[in-house]
C-alpha cells in the first residue's frame, strides 16, 4: 500500500512538471491499410485460424511456432505487460484488460500506435481473426504517454511507466523515441527496484545514436531487421542496443480505415520502425516470466544464450547479441533441470546437470549469471531433491 501511495505522488509530481522534452514514435508512415480478409490460411500453418499469419515473416523470424502456451497451472502466473503508447486500442483482435490516461483525460488509442503494437505483442490468437499474436493472446495494460498525434514529453512517458507498474505491470514495452530527461532515471530506477522488465526501441534515426529511453542502461534495447535479416535502414545503432528483432513490413491490427480515415475494428496495416521490433521481444520475455522468477541481467543472459547471432560474430552495435528467439521460454522453463524431459528429477538429471556444468554447457549456468561455478551446483542439488 505504501509504495503504491508513493508512486501516485511520483506519478503526481511528474505529470505537473513543466517545460518537459519532447518525444515521438520510432515508426515510418503508413503506406497501406486493408480489412481483415476471410480466407483462409496457406498450408504452411495448417494449425492456425488466424488469415493473416502466412504474411507474418516476423512471426516467424523469432520462432513463435516454437513457444509453447503455459502449462494450465501456471496460466494464473502469466505477467501482465504495460504498453506505454498512444493509449487503449479498440480494435476486434486485441484485448487489453484495462487502459489508463496517463497525463491525458481520455484513454483511447485515436492514433494507432499502440493498437498495431499490441496487437504484435498479444493479438488474440486462433479467433479466425487477422493475426496472431508472438505469444498468443496475452494479459496487457495501457498507459497513454502520447497524444492524437503521437507527440509527448519526457514527463508523460514516466508518469505512463510509474502508472502502469503500480497497476501491476512486470513487463513494459516501450516504442518511444526522443532526448534525455532527468525523470527516466526516476522512473527506470523504480522498475529496477521493483523487478520489472522494461523492453524499449533504440529509435529511428536511421543509423544514428540511440534514442532515450532506450539509450537507459537499464533497458533492454532493440533495433530492427528487414526481411532479410540485416539491419533495417532505418534503425538507430549504438553500444546501448541489445537485441534485434523483426521491424519491416510488420502486419497487425490498424484502428482506422487509412492512415486518418474513418475507425475501424477489423482493420490492418504493414509498418516499419524499431516500435515494431519491441513487442516482439517484450511478448517472449513475458512468456519467460511465466516459467519462473528472472531479474533483468538473467533475462539478458538467457536471451544472449538462445538468441541467433546476426553480423560479425558475438557484440555489435546494429544487431546487439543477434535475434531473439523463442526458444528462450524452453531454456528457462519452470522444470529446467527434467533434463532428460521424463517429467522425473532423479540422478540422470543430476549426472546430465553436472556434466554441463563442468563442460561450462549453457544450460548448466542455472543462475543465469553467465558463469559455470559451484553456485550452479548449488541449485542443481536445491532443484533435484536428496
Amino acid at each position: 500500500m505504501l509504495s503504491r501511495l508513493l508512486a501516485g505522488v511520483l506519478c503526481f509530481t511528474l505529470s505537473h512538471l513543466a517545460g518537459g522534452q519532447p518525444v515521438t514514435l520510432p515508426v515510418e508512415p503508413v503506406r497501406q491499410v486493408w480489412r481483415a480478409p476471410e480466407a483462409a490460411p496457406e498450408d504452411g500453418f495448417p494449425d492456425s485460424e488466424d488469415p493473416l499469419l502466412p504474411l507474418q515473416w516476423g512471426w516467424v523470424a523469432v520462432g513463435a511456432d516454437q513457444i509453447q502456451p503455459p502449462p494450465a497451472f501456471r496460466l494464473p502466473l502469466r505477467p501482465i505487460v504495460g504498453i506505454i503508447d498512444t493509449g487503449l486500442p479498440d480494435h476486434e483482435d486485441v484485448a487489453m484488460l484495462r487502459g489508463y490516461p496517463g497525463i491525458f483525460t481520455e484513454v483511447g488509442d485515436r492514433h494507432g500506435h499502440a493498437t498495431h503494437v499490441s496487437s504484435i505483442l498479444g493479438a488474440i490468437t486462433n479467433n479466425g481473426l487477422g493475426t496472431a499474436g508472438t505469444v498468443g493472446t496475452w494479459p496487457m495494460i495501457s498507459s497513454r504517454a502520447l497524444g492524437d498525434f503521437g507527440s509527448g514529453s519526457v514527463e508523460s512517458v514516466a508518469y505512463s511507466m510509474i502508472e502502469a507498474m503500480v497497476h501491476g505491470a512486470r513487463v513494459l514495452s516501450i516504442s518511444i523515441q526522443g532526448p534525455y530527461g532527468v525523470p527516466y532515471d526516476l522512473a527506470f530506477g523504480w522498475a529496477e527496484d521493483a523487478g520489472v522488465i522494461c523492453v524499449v526501441a533504440a529509435g529511428n534515426y536511421w543509423s544514428g545514436p540511440v534514442a532515450w529511453p532506450g539509450a537507459h542502461p537499464y533497458a533492454i534495447t532493440v533495433s530492427a531487421l528487414d526481411p532479410w535479416l540485416s539491419i533495417a535502414p532505418y534503425s538507430s545503432i549504438g553500444p546501448e542496443v541489445d537485441f534485434c528483432a523483426p521491424g519491416t513490413r510488420i502486419v497487425a491490427a490498424w484502428p482506422r480505415d487509412g492512415k486518418f480515415g474513418t475507425p475501424c475494428r477489423e482493420c490492418y496495416a504493414p509498418l516499419d520502425g524499431t516500435s515494431m521490433a519491441t513487442p516482439m521481444v517484450a511478448g517472449i520475455v513475458a512468456r519467460m516470466l511465466t516459467e519462473r522468477y528472472l531479474t533483468r541481467d538473467q533475462v539478458v543472459m538467457a536471451l544472449r544464450y538462445t538468441c541467433a547471432d546476426l553480423g560479425p560474430p558475438g557484440w555489435d552495435a546494429e544487431y546487439g547479441w543477434g535475434l531473439v528467439r523463442g526458444e528462450v521460454v524452453d531454456f528457462v522453463r519452470w522444470d529446467r533441470v527434467d533434463f532428460d524431459r521424463n517429467g522425473v528429477r532423479d540422478s540422470r538429471d543430476l549426472a546430465i546437470g553436472q556434466e554441463y556444468i563442468e563442460n561450462g554447457d549453457p544450460r548448466g549456468d542455472l543462475d543465469l549469471d553467465g558463469d559455470n561455478d559451484g553456485d550452479d551446483l548449488l541449485v542443481l542439488i536445491s532443484e533435484i531433491g536428496p
